[in-house]
């Protein structure tokens, strides 16, 4: 599992929601460890500096549009010191 925080750019590897494979590329404002669920969580639950959250494998706009899903690899690009 990531162990990103709060300022860190992830790239999150998984599908659009029509089937396509993407990375998204993400800079975290908050993590939720505690709303984690071994379950139905890839990683910890978060929401991103543009405002996209990801809860329950699913990354979802300020909307409520969700955009990605089954994701498998989560990979820190740039961490914050």
């Amino acid at each position: 599992m990531a162990d990103y925080k709060a300022g860190d750019t992830i790239e999150l590897q998984g599908e659009r929601m029509n089937g396509f494979s993407h990375t998204f590329t993400l800079t975290i404002a908050e993590v939720y460890p505690d709303m984690y669920d071994t379950e139905l969580d890839s990683f910890i639950p978060f929401v991103s500096i543009d405002g996209h959250w990801f809860d329950q494998d699913q990354l979802i706009t300020r909307k409520h549009t969700r955009i990605g899903r089954f994701f498998f690899d989560c990979k820190i690009t740039n961490t914050r010191v």
